[in-house]
């Protein structure tokens, strides 16, 4: 990808404080975040979720880099983009990306007692696993 981009691209999990930061301040926090600058590009992920929905959310990202929808600027410090509304066409045409690279790949399913399960949600998670895992 470093090449069709022409840029580095450093994949990375935000800094593991920054999802509890932000559930404290109520603050919404994207599932990945694309940030372009004049000499890399660095793609941030949470890693508060399931493996799957942190893949999706990489995948939609490189769908962005991809489609040229970031691109790095010498005269600008930093280009970003932020995933989270589906309405305009960059974000569907990531989105469709992210759908069809995963709908090659297969699913990714979780063995059973490898799962890091969230005690509240476990219920949840086995009822609608398949659904939530891929």
């Amino acid at each position: 990808m470093s090449e069709i981009v022409g840029l580095p691209v450093h994949l990375a999990p935000y800094p593991p404080q920054t999802a509890v930061e932000a559930r404290q301040l109520g603050e919404a926090l994207p599932a990945a975040l694309c940030i372009a600058t004049a000499s890399r590009v660095h793609v941030l992920y949470r890693t508060d979720t399931t493996e799957s929905h942190q893949r999706h959310s990489i995948l939609h990202e490189v769908g962005h880099l991809l489609c040229r929808h970031v691109t790095p600027n010498a005269d600008s410090d930093v280009r970003t983009l932020l995933r989270s509304t589906y309405d305009d066409a960059k974000e569907k045409a990531a989105e469709t990306f992210a759908y069809e690279f995963e709908r090659r790949l297969g699913p990714l399913r979780a063995q059973q007692g490898e799962r890091q399960e969230d005690g509240p949600l476990t219920d949840t998670i086995e009822r609608y696993g398949s659904i939530l895992e891929g």
